[in-house]
Order: C-alpha cells, then sequence, then structure tokens
C-alpha cells in the first residue's frame, strides 16, 4: 500500500487526506508487493466545498451522502466530470477488467461470462464515492490536520516563494481476495486556492 507523502512544487503542496478500501467480491474464475494506481485529472474545488463534501460534521473526514447535483461533479466516477491523462474519459469498469489481464496474464475472454456479467453489474453500481463501501481500515486526517500541514508548510515558505495551492488526495482502494490480483489505486486529486485557509 502507498505511503502517505507531501509533494511540494513552486507553489502548490499535494498531500494525501484519505484512503478508502472496497473490497470486490466476484471470484475471478481462472486458474492460473505492486499495485495499479490511476490519478484522476485534477479537480478544481474550493476549501468550502471540499469541507462540505469530505468534513460535513466538523473536524471528521465522512462523505456528504446528501450531496446535491451541484457537489455530485466533485465525487462522481463518471465521465465527463472524471478523466484522465489531460481529458481523456474515465471508466472505473475498463480500469478494473484492464488490470485484471494483466495481472492474470489473459484476456477477459478468458473469463468465465457470469463472472463478467458480476463484475459488470458491481462496478456499474459505483457512481460517486459515496457508492463505496470501504472497510473499517480506512484512514484518514482530520479537518484540523489539513489546516495544520497546510499551515505550517505556508508558515516554512519564503516570500519569494509562497504557497498559493493545495492538491488534497482520495485514495479508493479496490481488492479481491484473489492474491494473483494486484490492488487497483483511483486518485481522486482536488486542486484549491489556499488563501482562505491561512
Amino acid at each position: 500500500m502507498p505511503t502517505s507523502e507531501l509533494v511540494l512544487s513552486h507553489d502548490t503542496l499535494l498531500f494525501d487526506v484519505a484512503v478508502l478500501s472496497q473490497e470486490y467480491t466476484s471470484p475471478i474464475a481462472i486458474v492460473s508487493g505492486d499495485s495499479h494506481i490511476t490519478e484522476l485529472d485534477n479537480i478544481i474545488i474550493t476549501p468550502e466545498k471540499f469541507k462540505t463534501l469530505f468534513f460535513p460534521h466538523g473536524v471528521n473526514f465522512c462523505i456528504n451522502k446528501l450531496t446535491n447535483t451541484e457537489l455530485y461533479k466533485y465525487i462522481t466516477f463518471l465521465p465527463p466530470w472524471r478523466s484522465v491523462q489531460l481529458g481523456q474519459p474515465f471508466s472505473l469498469l475498463e480500469l478494473v477488467l484492464s488490470n485484471i489481464e494483466k495481472d492474470l496474464g489473459v484476456t477477459r475472454n478468458c473469463f468465465e461470462t457470469c463472472t463478467l456479467i458480476e463484475l459488470s453489474k458491481e462496478f456499474s453500481n459505483i457512481k460517486t464515492l459515496c457508492d463505496i463501501k470501504f472497510c473499517n481500515n480506512a484512514c484518514t486526517l482530520t479537518w484540523d490536520n489539513i489546516l495544520s500541514i497546510i499551515r505550517t508548510e505556508a508558515t516554512n515558505r519564503d516570500n519569494l516563494n509562497p504557497l498559493r495551492q493545495t492538491i488534497l488526495v482520495i485514495n479508493v482502494i479496490f481488492q479481491t481476495t484473489n492474491p494473483n490480483i494486484l490492488l487497483t489505486i483511483v486518485k481522486f486529486k482536488y486542486k484549491m486556492d489556499i488563501s482562505s485557509l491561512i
């Protein structure tokens, strides 16, 4: 599993906020360390909207299940809102199937038909982060932790290199009980101007 790290560029701070994990139950009917990491394109958001989405009750992380249609675009897996590699449409089902093919060294044509149907059904039901039935092993920062990290980094910068924005990352891990299939990790990267937070 990846470790949390602070990544700095000229005026941006990027760090992980949460790791949500869901074990998918569909068996892969085939005989036959690492993980597959997909970074979604940056999602531009205000700190206020980010807090409304992920800290609706105060300081502890919790996905706001009462999000309105205006906020839906920030938490969905679906195109046109989610993309990879600077604008390519993202498909969670296609990503997972491609990763399984790589790990098992066979095409999906070798999977039992019921396996493909069950996987399709399972992943077509995951439309937003609210649909993740994450396990008890989710780990998160509090809102106070986030503010502390941002403010500390901003204080440690000199006037010629001020901190202007940050990218907060929500990691979603998909895993199966098959030991031959690596984790699929999807990174939601929320980019925001942090001037109101420091």
